[in-house]
């Protein structure tokens, strides 16, 4: 399994950690950005992507990998925030699931496969199961979840 320390002496450079639990909470940990919040089980780092080392300056990217302990398994889980779902939001969270397949700076498997994360703060008329689509990287399928920033629901 992924050792929280070594993610963090791999990052210290970039400074890129946003958020940082000592231990993994079985419980929901709320997790803050861009005026969203999000209720996360298990939540142990939260790497904010526009200040990673991991991605090239002109890649697209999420903005933020997360990375838990939930039911015994480590898990990442990219999260892309839009006031509205958008189509590039898809894109943005493919770009940061690929980081995290091929970065050395995420060198170690996680015990699950990824998950990603589409929130938004403001509902507008579109079709969100077209954006709930899996998504396909490096052979696996990630499945991808639409959530509403501040609901009460844990991811």
């Amino acid at each position: 399994m992924i050792d929280p320390a070594s993610v963090r002496n791999l990052h210290a450079r970039c400074d890129c950690i946003r958020q940082d639990v000592a231990q993994s909470v079985p419980s929901r940990t709320d997790l803050e950005y861009a005026d969203c919040r999000l209720r996360v089980a298990g939540l142990r780092l939260v790497i904010e992507c526009d200040k990673c080392e991991a991605f090239p300056k002109d890649q697209r990217r999420p903005d933020l990998l997360v990375f838990r302990v939930a039911n015994d398994e480590a898990q990442w889980i990219v999260v892309e925030i839009k006031t509205t779902v958008q189509p590039k939001a898809r894109r943005q969270i493919e770009a940061g699931l690929q980081v995290l397949a091929d970065s050395p700076l995420f060198q170690e498997l996680a015990g699950r496969l990824p998950l990603a994360i589409i929130a938004y703060s403001r509902r507008r008329v579109t079709d969100l199961d077209k954006y709930r689509q899996p998504i396909r990287v490096l052979g696996q399928v990630v499945p991808v979840r639409v959530v509403r920033c501040g609901e009460d629901s844990m991811i």
